[in-house]
């Protein structure tokens, strides 16, 4: 077992809590999304062939999608995203606190991807 130093753990838990307050400013709440709105960079993205298999697997047995371990950062912009707000006919409140504790809905455009991160 490895021993973490003092003053490098220190410096991690700077690093966590900058980032905790980073996420937690700029973090809109959840929603559910078709998954052929989302895009991933190149180098992080997921392969076509596993995509593919969790498809299938979903459209016949579905997903266990509520808890955090299920869900994909993305990034969106505020335009897009009160767009999307509009078109479903949902609120930013909704995104914070979902109705019956489920993720509402939010419908894009076929155009529109969204980027995440992490595949």
């Amino acid at each position: 077992m490895h021993k973490i130093s003092h003053g490098y753990q220190t410096r991690l838990d700077v690093h966590e809590i900058t980032l905790r307050k980073y996420y937690g400013d700029s973090f809109l709440g959840t929603a559910r999304v078709r998954l052929d709105s989302l895009s991933f960079d190149p180098v992080d993205a997921p392969k076509r062939d596993e995509v593919n298999q969790l498809k299938r697997i979903f459209a016949k047995q579905g997903c266990w999608r509520l808890g955090p371990e299920s869900h994909v950062k993305a990034l969106i912009s505020k335009e897009r995203l009160r767009d999307a707000l509009r078109s479903s006919n949902c609120t930013e409140d909704q995104l914070r606190q979902p109705p019956n504790a489920i993720p509402v809905e939010l419908i894009f455009p076929l155009d529109v991807e969204l980027l995440c991160f992490r595949g």
